[in-house]
């Protein structure tokens, strides 16, 4: 199988697991823009050893660009902290399943692409996705608008950060779009430091753990998604595939959530089960329309 199918799908499981140990260090009291601020900077952190074969050298077009990617990214991965902070994994993450039908409308304008009738039924099936995942409860009611609205504002910001990886990943090698953009995103990130509720000095030594353990997972699916798109394009299928991580999310969650100390398993088996069943049919839906 080529690297265009498998890295996405080694990314959607490395996602899923990543916004495990990102929502129990935020149910230890991490909140999301120290949350942000820590995934960024390892992210650059690791992003940087793509320096070494380009030896720091870059046009200023190439800067640019990066930056206009980077500022969407770092748009997206804010919403995604606050997703994560503020709602339920087994809602948020399918709800970014979306991604890929935002890509597929951006495309349009950015790739000259052209939009199916599918594109739109898939939209009307991911709204009905989105009522099955519901909660049962008043609790979980609250819980589901900040998932489902804080999903789609990420998913688009992601989506218009993949269409523009692919349109400058020709033009760009990955080696400097990965090195100058995750560089950026990095020292755009120092701009969050002002609204931390406390320092990172008091973060916990067992909340360490999962914000450490959380940012390298979520650093290594990014950079890996990243690099495809930049070296192969082919968003649309790529993110047919990454879009797995919704049932990846909910499955985990059932699974193994309790290892986490996730409390969404205990919302009871009729929930999770509808959850499943929605995030299968968010992924029919985008099938369906970029088929």
């Amino acid at each position: 199988m080529q690297a265009v199918y498998i890295i996405p799908l080694l990314t959607a499981i490395t996602y899923s697991l990543s916004t495990l140990c990102l929502k129990s260090s935020s149910n230890a009291g991490v909140g999301p823009w120290r949350t942000t601020f820590f995934i960024n900077i390892v992210c650059g952190l690791m992003a940087a050893l793509f320096w070494i074969p380009i030896g720091f050298s870059f046009t200023m077009a190439e800067f640019w660009a990066s930056l206009i990617m980077a500022v969407g990214f770092f748009l997206g991965q804010l919403f995604t902290s606050l997703g994560i902070h503020r709602g339920d994994l087994s809602v948020f993450t399918p709800i970014m399943g979306l991604k890929v039908i935002f890509v597929a409308l951006l495309s349009i304008f950015l790739l000259d692409s052209v939009a199916r009738p599918l594109v739109w039924l898939g939209a009307i099936l991911s709204i009905l996705a989105i009522f099955l995942m519901r909660g049962s409860a008043k609790a979980e009611r609250k819980r589901l608008m900040p998932s489902v609205v804080l999903g789609i504002v990420s998913a688009l910001f992601f989506a218009l950060t993949d269409v523009l990886v692919q349109l400058y990943g020709q033009q760009i090698r990955y080696e400097r779009l990965i090195a100058l953009m995750f560089g950026l995103l990095g020292f755009m990130s120092v701009t969050l430091i002002p609204m931390f509720k406390s320092p990172l000095s008091d973060i916990t030594l067992s909340s360490w753990k999962w914000l450490i353990g959380g940012s390298v997972l979520y650093s290594a699916q990014t950079i890996g998604m990243a690099y495809v798109l930049a070296e192969y394009g082919e968003a649309t299928i790529v993110n047919i595939i990454y879009s797995s991580r919704g049932i990846f999310s909910v499955v985990l969650v059932w699974l193994i959530g309790h290892w986490f100390a996730n409390q969404e398993k205990s919302q009871g088996a009729g929930v999770m089960m509808r959850r499943i069943l929605g995030a299968i049919l968010m992924t029919v839906a985008i099938i369906l329309a970029l088929s």
